[in-house]
């Protein structure tokens, strides 16, 4: 077991070697990949296009600790709100909206934060999710008219997972995909869409 996470988490080899004659224990930083784009079609692009500013994330963690193993841990990436927050603008874009840095009395037309809540990565010892390595990150979203006269708040929980063998894909790229899978969601969401089609 400690192999296969070790692969996963892509740990230098001289690292790894310490760790299996020496038992050291240590503090890993799992820094972020590029983080692919979305290939969708969202309702988004059936609508006016809308302006919008992210203000810069919040981390709501219990703990910042990813995952942890026989005495190692494994933390999340420093600029982790950063590159969700790149993500979220980037992924907007495509669908044809207007994402700006400042607020003023009448731009943007809504007002995006974010609150990173779930961030982990885990490989399962149980009978049925034996090898199975999951990647889970939640996110909560708060979209509010400039004036604040309404909002929409909604929590997307995206996942990514695969089973046993070694030549998958890393824990940082699992990761990237979940975050990607909950930005999805929102960006699909009905109901954040009829929330932009009524305010």
């Amino acid at each position: 077991m400690r192999q296969k996470t070790l692969l996963y988490l892509q740990i230098p080899l001289a690292v790894f070697l310490s760790i299996i004659i020496h038992g050291c224990s240590f503090t890993h930083t799992l820094k972020i990949s590029e983080v692919p784009s979305l290939q969708i079609n969202s309702p988004l692009r059936e609508l006016p296009s809308k302006t919008f500013v992210i203000n810069e994330f919040t981390d709501k963690r219990v703990n910042t600790v990813i995952f942890s193993d026989t005495g190692h841990s494994f933390v999340s990436d420093p600029n982790l709100l950063r590159i969700m927050r790149k993500v979220l603008i980037d992924e907007l874009s495509r669908q044809g909206q207007t994402c700006v840095n400042q607020v003023s009395k009448d731009i943007p037309d809504y007002i995006i934060e974010g609150v990173v809540y779930k961030y982990s990565f885990g490989i399962g010892g149980a009978k049925f999710t034996r090898g199975r390595a999951t990647a889970e990150v939640g996110l909560r979203l708060t979209v509010s008219l400039n004036n604040g006269s309404e909002r929409f708040t909604k929590d997307y929980e995206g996942s990514f997972f695969v089973k046993g063998g070694f030549g998958g894909p890393t824990a940082i790229e699992m990761l990237n995909q979940a975050m990607l899978n909950a930005i999805r969601d929102f960006l699909l969401d009905k109901e954040f869409i009829e929330f932009l089609r009524k305010s």
